[in-house]
């Protein structure tokens, strides 16, 4: 079950991740830049930005991109990393070579409404590009949102420590260079007082409240709707449990020869188990009695 949940839970981010519309117009924008460019004679004009122009437009019509320049992949699977990013980064600068030649030097050769006829297409498309690059920014902040926002697990310095300074270089756990937040986070936590219901408890008596140590991983619900409620909260986390032998609050699990188990989390509600002498199953709900402490 828990393997499940953490395959359908790093499937959002990577979804996510998908860029592009079908049926784009790309190839129709790019068909209008040379229309356009040959009624005004751009050749004649200008030899030395029509031959670059023509490069940019030859590159753009020779790649499989059918579906917008965007696309990361290219249809490249067989190509090195190194030689897609190459790729990715020549497709866009040929790209907004494009732009700015058509959406200056060649509609200052226009009127109105020859504009409007010829380079209809490369509009449409370019008007979809900004839709896109919005709609992924405000795709980005939700996800930021949910990772650092209100309803995120509260964490403390060393966490914070770990989590933001020594893995914040690794995509999983930090930001990409897209601007996207990664799903994961890194538990190390002491929490004060786990209750222990009466009927874990061999003699079945009363409610104990034990401490301990914790280790694990969180995951974020990177996705449209989560963090909102304790339904779908912005995280869930699984991991192990050192408990102290001693019962109370705020006792030390490494004074004495501990107890281990693990725990899930499904938000700020923790769930756990610790093997010993006796079995205790533990229930808990994330606080901190000190910010930033426990």
């Amino acid at each position: 079950m828990a393997a499940w949940m953490l395959a359908f839970v790093l499937a959002g981010p990577l979804s996510a991740k998908e860029t592009g519309t079908r049926h784009s117009g790309f190839k129709a924008a790019i068909a209008s830049v040379r229309a356009a460019a040959s009624e005004i004679k751009l050749a004649q004009l200008d030899s030395a930005v029509n031959l670059r122009l023509t490069d940019s437009l030859d590159f753009l019509d020779s790649t499989v991109v059918a579906d917008g320049w965007a696309v990361a992949g290219h249809d490249l699977p067989l190509t090195a990393p190194g030689e897609k990013l190459a790729r990715a980064a020549r497709l866009r600068g040929a790209f907004l070579f494009v732009k700015n030649v058509t959406n200056g030097f060649i509609r200052r050769q226009l009127d109105s409404a020859r504009q409007e006829t010829l380079l209809k297409p490369l509009d449409e498309f370019q008007t979809r590009e900004l839709e896109n690059a919005l709609a992924e920014r405000m795709r980005n902040l939700e996800m930021l949102e949910i990772k650092y926002g209100p309803n995120s697990a509260k964490l403390n310095v060393v966490e914070i420590l770990v989590n933001h300074f020594l893995l914040r270089g690794i995509p999983a756990f930090g930001i990409d260079g897209e601007g996207r937040p990664g799903p994961l986070e890194l538990v190390l936590a002491y929490s004060a007082s786990y209750l222990t219901p009466a009927w874990s408890k061999s003699d079945g008596t009363g409610v104990l409240i034990t401490s301990a140590f914790e280790g694990g991983l969180r995951i974020y619900f990177l996705r449209p709707g989560w963090g909102r409620n304790a339904l779908l909260p912005a995280y869930m986390t699984l991991g192990g449990l050192m408990g102290s032998k001693e019962e109370g609050a705020l006792r030390n699990p490494f004074e004495t020869t501990p107890d281990f188990g693990g725990f899930l989390s499904w938000g700020a509600v923790k769930a756990g188990v610790v093997f010993g002498d006796d079995t205790r199953f533990l229930l808990n709900r994330q606080f901190q009695f000190i910010p930033y402490l426990f």
